[in-house]
């Protein structure tokens, strides 16, 4: 009578062990019925070690060896180990490897023209761009108001057409130099050279001079309503009153471009070049 006993429990923990590994291996379980199944699988794991153990102790079979009892109740303890290990393990997601790793994951939708914020014209393009440059200004991501960038602060004339911006002094490149007023000066320059042909140079129109210097009627860029006073003081002068000018300078095109590294990869206009690549 013992012995259809003994395969009757071989039976129900491979009965189980079964049957967890299908509960875990169902692609449309939710994370609650892989909680459910380690929990199964915790529970069997345990209960097959107690009676591997009670089956050396049991008086009425001291004349067995207590190896062979714990040896029939191996396959079902390694079963149901290798499914709560294994089969239920629940995959890292990018979340949480981005929070251990600090690595920003960003569904984007299409691939980007280039990172030259100066050459491109597309949302794709600004969500990357604006993770890796930063203007003057900022926004406030609650209501979008413009708040301090590289420019810690600012004044405005009275007559509200001139803005001088005073940098902060820790801004630096990812090379480590300091991002000053001549690196904004030489990126507006850039972007409103005819020769670059920018899709977004008509963003600094309403600078003095600005299209007449785009468009080819001056070639004298001093005349442009850009002025450095020094390393860390930039003033722009407007043709006209502009209320929206701060909001005007979260666009991409009002970005600063590292010149000195763009040169190292060939003429400073020249479309394409590789300074933004890997």
């Amino acid at each position: 009578m013992r012995e259809p006993t003994a395969r009757a429990e071989q039976t129900k923990r491979r009965s189980c062990s079964h049957q967890c590994t299908r509960d875990c291996s169902d692609s449309g379980r939710a994370r609650a019925s892989r909680t459910g199944c380690r929990a199964l699988a915790a529970r069997s794991l345990a209960s097959s070690i107690l009676k591997a153990h009670s089956f050396g102790k049991n008086p009425r079979r001291q004349g067995r060896p207590r190896q062979h009892a714990r040896a029939r109740a191996l396959p079902g303890i390694l079963a149901l180990g290798a499914c709560l290990l294994l089969s239920c393990h629940r995959a890292e997601t990018d979340v949480e490897r981005g929070d251990r790793l600090q690595i920003l994951h960003k569904g984007n939708g299409q691939e980007v023209q280039d990172l030259d914020p100066q050459i491109v014209n597309s949302v794709s393009s600004l969500n990357i761009i604006s993770a890796l440059l930063e203007g003057l200004v900022s926004e406030d991501p609650h209501d979008l108001h413009p708040v301090p960038g590289v420019a810690e602060s600012w004044d405005i004339s009275p007559d509200e057409k001139i803005y001088t911006f005073h940098l902060r002094h820790n801004a630096k490149w990812s090379n480590g130099d300091p991002v000053v007023a001549q690196n904004f000066a030489e990126s507006y320059h850039r972007i409103l050279s005819p020769a670059l042909a920018s899709p977004v140079a008509y963003m600094l129109y309403p600078v003095v001079n600005a299209e007449a210097f785009n468009k080819g009627k001056i070639d004298n860029f001093e005349k442009v309503g850009f002025r450095v006073l020094d390393d860390w003081t930039l003033q722009i002068t407007l043709t006209n009153p502009t209320p929206y000018f701060l909001s005007l300078l979260n666009h991409y095109s009002w970005f600063p471009v590292p010149i000195s590294t763009i040169q190292k990869y060939g003429p400073v206009l020249e479309r394409g070049s590789r300074w933004t690549k890997p």
